[in-house]
């Protein structure tokens, strides 16, 4: 019920948001700073979307209502595609190298959120014109998957703290 409360007005805005866009590009009446203004406004409301979600799948979770829905995925593609929506957005570099075809047995819609999650993480804490690096590797029967960045790094002492539930760890 709460989902469905922040959910609705939030997919009336990004479809506003989403009509004003086709509507401005066929007939351009607004300047170019105002169509990034409406493209930042739907971004926004995409990531309280997702963020919603993610507190939905937690939620399922706890009730152990939490199912993966397994398939063959070629997780270097995902990448790749996170990588490309990722570039619309940032200033940031952001390369792949590795392994062009990488599979695994995995849910591909839960592998692009955490991967999206992680390589977002690594645009935010790095400079703003900073290199974020996403390499795919094979080892043994493991595919290794490592994103670098340029930031400053998270305190050793805290290191445990960054894979918990809504954890915040300082860098440096």
């Amino acid at each position: 019920v709460i989902a469905h409360e922040l959910r609705t007005p939030l997919t009336v805005l990004m479809g506003y948001v989403q009509l004003l866009q086709r509507r401005l590009r066929t007939g351009s009446i607004l300047e170019e700073r105002n169509l990034r203004a409406l493209h930042t406004i739907l971004d926004r409301a995409q990531r309280v979307d997702n963020t919603l979600e993610t507190l939905i799948e937690l939620a399922r979770i706890d009730m152990g209502a939490f199912s993966i829905i397994t398939q063959p995925v070629n997780v270097s593609l995902v990448l790749r595609d996170v990588l490309l929506a990722l570039r619309r957005e940032t200033a940031h570099t952001l390369i792949f190298e590795g392994l062009e075809q990488a599979m695994v047995m995995g849910d591909e819609a839960r592998l692009r959120r955490v991967f999206s999650s992680i390589i977002h993480n690594a645009m935010m804490y790095s400079p703003p014109s900073g290199v974020v690096t996403v390499r795919v590797k094979s080892k043994k029967d493991m595919i290794h998957i490592l994103v670098s960045d340029e930031g400053e790094g998270i305190h050793s002492e805290q290191i445990s703290d960054a894979f918990k539930s809504f954890s915040h760890v300082r860098t440096g």
